[in-house]
């Protein structure tokens, strides 16, 4: 059931950027071992590449007006899939903006108007 699902929200291959591609690779051949550490909590290689493929479908899925290489707002305090996050933005095709929503508001205010990014995303 679980491999069904991957497999239906896996983003096409063909789209995806050579960065999202070496990694999968990477990935596959380092499965288990750790990819991302956060206090006590891990996440391996294989379930890296395998949330960052989910985040990536629910992108491609949701942005209706983004182009390849749109910014995408991606709002997000430190935790353990901060890195799921930005790298399912890559792998959707799209260029992501890290925005710490600890920043005061005019910073916040300051970094959407430099790079005005088509859609955000909230963790």
């Amino acid at each position: 059931q679980t491999d069904t699902f991957n497999q239906e929200m896996q983003v096409d291959a063909a789209r995806r950027p050579p960065l999202a591609a070496s990694f999968s690779s990477i990935a596959s051949k380092y499965a288990m071992r750790p990819a991302v550490l956060f206090g006590d909590n891990m996440l391996t290689y294989e379930q890296l590449d395998r949330y960052s493929d989910v985040i990536a479908s629910l992108i491609l899925q949701h942005t209706q007006r983004c182009q390849p290489s749109d910014f995408i707002g991606v709002y997000v305090s430190r935790s353990l899939f901060t890195v799921a996050f930005f790298l399912g933005v890559w792998k959707a095709g799209y260029a992501y903006v890290p925005i710490d929503p600890n920043n005061t508001s005019e910073r916040l205010q300051q970094i959407v108007s430099d790079c005005s990014p088509e859609e955000s995303l909230t963790m």
